[in-house]
């Protein structure tokens, strides 16, 4: 034996047999068949073997990819990889540009796209895209085919950072000058000036033509309707696919300067699409990542914060629809954070922008507190009968931390923020008999400057000190004053009742898809089509005759009218709004 000059059997690891000797291998081999760095035939880990030469590596360096335990060569396209192919690529080798469709390295850029050498991706032209829409949609679904399945989450973010970075050379500039393109006007629902677009988008500024906008908007429906068309794949579960890539791209499409309404709705109806599939495929101790819900309460927020900054009187159908599922979503995600937990005493929180989500599964008899931000928002809810120690309920509220519900201008900061309660049944959807046996006391901070008159609900305020810091109490002696669907009821009908006398609010309404309206339009027809047929004799009136010689004593005892049952009561239909 090499080294040790004995003999005996030839030990399988760390030497090889040559003639008569058992020889050493070299020190970064494991098993080898001579004495070279390049003789390997197995490695010690966590080094794996390069087939290519033999050899014993970390395969931590450009143009090979690990697989098992082999380190092999990337396709030539590829400068780092994850597979062999040209679409396994991770980075792309020097004269090659990432095609965003289908995640290939190729050394030309596909129609409508253009090399740009500065990141060596596929981009879109600086100048307008003529016929941008069509190729886009052509080029997004032959890349649906032809990516590989374990890039298609990487395609979505490479796709949604290739308009986006489109958008990014469009900014232009705001008011006052709106890129020489339009006028900056003064809106008093808003308090604040917006540019007004001679053609294009009217956003923050009027850069974009009205043709690229709508390719834009194309472009960008065509990425909602394939995550939609995923969403039967995805899951909200822990420790299941990965589907934050998907949110992630939605969230920044529908956060963008350049967002449309049709943008915000296409997000809005995949989200509530994903919540809606979680809520009847969840199983009993199935528990949801709290990254991915909370990744769904931001997208509807942008969506929220969008409408509030376009159409803060709600005038549009897509406003309307938006803010009316509220109720229903913020339930929806709640339920599905307390999914499969137990009695803690735990809050889950959501955090977002303008408004946080927090849930907690509690014992009846004792109550729960939620708290949120910091200094924190508090919560407490406590039972107001003796109830069964066995009785479990979920509590959910959404603090609205920006009262997006009016315009800016519209906005009451005398009163504090919103936070709309909820108590179900454990894993429900349904208000618990129960909840207006809870009183709730609501603590917010009072920060420097700030003073609150009153409280939402009829709710007692006063003033307290917890600790070292001053808090306006809220005190409600029923839980039921703070229910998520009639507070925001009560808050949109005396919101809206005022926005109806807006002169504004009465010329840009969406009358034509308004239940509302059709229905005052049609008891307004029947109005003037009842006082027609009256005024016109078109039906003969009911009539009273008193025989001669009759004393006139009518009373409903001697009062006949000798008239067919079937005519009296279809002229009383006819009348019965206005008699």
């Amino acid at each position: 034996m090499d080294g040790v000059g004995t003999c005996g059997g030839c030990p399988v690891q760390n030497y090889y047999i040559q003639g008569p000797k058992c020889m050493k291998c070299h020190p970064t081999c494991l098993q080898c068949s001579g004495s070279s760095a390049t003789n390997c035939t197995a490695c010690a880990s966590p080094n794996i073997l390069m087939p290519l030469n033999k050899s014993c590596t970390s395969c931590n360096f450009d143009k090979f990819y690990k697989s098992g335990s082999s380190c092999l060569p990337c396709d030539e396209a590829c400068l780092s990889c994850v597979g062999p192919s040209d679409q396994l690529c991770s980075k792309c080798a020097s004269g090659y540009y990432r095609n965003p469709f289908d995640m290939t390295c190729i050394s030309s850029c596909p129609d409508p796209l253009s090399e740009d050498s500065s990141t060596m991706d596929c981009a879109i032209p600086d100048s307008d895209p003529v016929y941008y829409s069509n190729d886009f949609q052509i080029a997004f679904d032959a890349g649906t085919l032809k990516v590989h399945e374990s890039m298609r989450t990487q395609r979505i973010q490479a796709v949604t950072e290739l308009l986006l970075n489109f958008e990014s050379q469009k900014s232009g500039s705001g008011c006052p000058t709106c890129s020489s393109q339009g006028s900056c006007n003064y809106f008093s629902d808003y308090k604040s000036e917006k540019c007004v677009c001679n053609d294009g988008f009217n956003g923050t500024n009027c850069f974009l033509t009205s043709y690229q906008a709508s390719s834009l908007q194309l472009a960008t429906t065509n990425i909602f309707h394939y995550i939609s068309s995923q969403a039967s794949l995805l899951d909200m579960k822990t420790n299941t696919n990965d589907m934050t890539a998907y949110l992630d791209s939605m969230l920044r499409l529908v956060s963008s300067s350049f967002t449309t309404d049709a943008e915000v709705e296409n997000a809005f109806n995949v989200i509530q699409k994903i919540v809606v599939q979680g809520l009847s495929s969840r199983g009993a101790n199935d528990q949801f990542d709290p990254s991915k819900l909370q990744k769904i309460l931001q997208i509807y927020d942008a969506c929220l914060q969008y409408v509030n900054s376009q159409d803060c009187n709600i005038e549009k159908q897509v406003s309307q629809d938006i803010y009316n599922a509220s109720v229903a979503l913020f339930n929806n995600l709640s339920i599905l954070q307390l999914n499969g937990k137990t009695i803690n005493n735990t809050q889950s929180i959501l955090n977002s922008t303008h408004i946080d989500l927090g849930s907690i599964r509690m014992q009846g008899s004792v109550g729960a507190n939620l708290s949120f931000g910091t200094p924190p928002t508090i919560a407490q809810f406590a039972p107001q009968i003796e109830l069964d120690p066995r009785i479990i309920l979920d509590v959910h509220v959404a603090h609205w931390k920006t009262d997006l519900a009016n315009c800016p201008n519209d906005r009451n900061s005398s009163k504090p923020p919103l936070l709309l309660v909820t108590i179900n049944d454990m894993n429900s959807a349904l208000s618990s008999q129960y909840s207006g046996n809870f009183s709730a006391r609501l603590f917010y901070p009072v920060e420097a400057g700030q003073k609150y008159a009153g409280c939402e609900n009829s709710c007692n305020p006063s003033s307290i000190i917890l600790g070292v810091l001053s808090y306006f109490e809220c005190f409600c002696s029923s839980v039921s004053s703070l229910n998520s669907s009639l507070v925001l009821f009560k808050l949109f009908a005396e919101s809206n009742f005022w926005k109806l006398l807006k002169w504004s609010a009465l010329a840009n309404y969406d009358y034509l898809h308004s239940w509302a309206f059709w229905m005052l339009f049609a008891l307004f027809c029947w109005y003037l089509l009842s006082l027609l047929a009256i005024n016109l004799r078109i039906i003969s009136p009911l009539s009273y005759k008193i025989p001669p010689g009759t004393t006139l004593n009518v009373t409903l005892k001697n009062f006949k009218i000798d008239a067919p049952l079937i005519k009296i009561l279809s002229k009383a239909l006819f009348v019965s709004f206005f008699v």
